[in-house]
């Protein structure tokens, strides 16, 4: 028997037939002198058919009701309910040893203007520059890019230098042109792959003049190119620091100073007499970079929960992160040797 007979023979139990009643049957039909004789009025009396199309209403309520309940046990088999989980996060704790090679990775970057009024400048940063990379070597995993031409308005690094540690662009720097000569060169394929991705980025531009390219729009270039996390680059600079300071200069480098200003770095008067001064803060602010920056194996950081160094917690104001990195302020002292245990939280996939 199919679905349809087995609903009909269904409806046909729940409404059966009438049967054939004679109108000769009085039982069924009272009349009004058996309803007084009973006690009853006439009104009160429901007939056959009145009691039996109640049956049908109560019949068909039933019905009505078992369809509903079926559709219900069809629609909730399809029906999935997800059940909504806890988030969770990952915990991880990473602890490093300041002045170790794990951060120690810094790339430097020097552009030297070679302009004309530039020969007594060029010949400070010569006789200053083969020592500070000495000092260098010793304190920091470094690599080191020279863009200046050659001669007395400029400088070449000698030629024993390992080329995976040293190199120079040879070119001609004019007065205003170093920082967008320094985005064409780091276009170039080889110094892509020179650079490294987890390492400080320091930069520093030698010039008695201003750049024709404002500081906001070469860092954003430069960040945008590069895609180097700006807590990543610091840049120095000597310069021009006002006709009344620096007599020598050309032009103020207010944009070089509102880059220093920008990323942390220093400006240097570049019309001192000695130089050596300058290196020096220059070499321990370079270094302060990479012993208060700490590169995390998580991807990205959803909330820094602890800092220590040698087992002392930090403040809160003591330290921030960018992306996977984070920056000990350089407020705190951090010793050679110290330990610095890093707890993190980082954001669920």
């Amino acid at each position: 028997m199919g679905t349809h007979g087995i609903w009909l023979v269904a409806i046909q139990n729940i409404f059966p037939q009438p049967k054939s009643y004679s109108h000769r049957n009085s039982s069924l039909y009272p009349t009004c002198t058996s309803c007084i004789r009973n006690g009853f009025k006439k009104n009160n009396v429901k007939t056959h058919f009145e009691v039996r199309r109640e049956g049908m209403k109560r019949s068909t309520a039933i019905l009505l009701a078992l369809i509903c309940i079926g559709a219900f046990q069809n629609c909730s088999r399809s029906v999935a309910f997800r059940e909504e989980g806890a988030v969770s996060t990952n915990l991880a704790t990473e602890v490093f040893t300041v002045n170790s090679s794990e951060n120690s990775a810094l790339d430097m970057i020097w552009v030297i203007d070679n302009s004309g009024s530039m020969a007594d400048n060029a010949a400070q940063v010569r006789s200053n520059l083969s020592s500070f990379l000495e000092q260098l070597d010793d304190k920091a995993d470094f690599r080191f890019l020279l863009l200046s031409g050659t001669g007395t308005h400029g400088a070449t690094l000698p030629n024993d230098l390992p080329s995976s540690y040293y190199r120079q662009i040879t070119t001609s720097v004019g007065s205003k042109n170093g920082p967008a000569l320094l985005l064409s060169a780091l276009s170039a394929t080889e110094l892509k792959e020179f650079f490294r991705v987890d390492s400080q980025k320091v930069i520093v531009f030698v010039t008695d003049d201003n750049s024709n390219l404002s500081a906001n729009s070469f860092l954003s270039s430069l960040l945008s190119m590069t895609q180097w996390p700006t807590s990543q680059v610091m840049v120095s600079s000597f310069v021009g620091m006002g006709a009344s300071v620096s007599p020598c200069q050309s032009a103020t480098g207010s944009v070089y100073t509102s880059l220093a200003s920008l990323t942390k770095g220093k400006a240097y008067n570049i019309c001192n007499e000695d130089w050596s001064a300058n290196f020096a803060d220059l070499l321990d602010k370079s270094i302060a970079q990479i012993e208060h920056r700490f590169v995390l194996k998580a991807p990205g950081i959803a909330e820094v929960t602890s800092v220590t160094v040698d087992s002392q917690i930090l403040a809160a104001t003591d330290y921030s992160w960018e992306a996977n990195v984070l920056i000990i302020s350089n407020e705190v002292i951090l010793s050679p040797g110290a330990m610095v245990e890093v707890s993190y939280s980082t954001a669920p996939e």
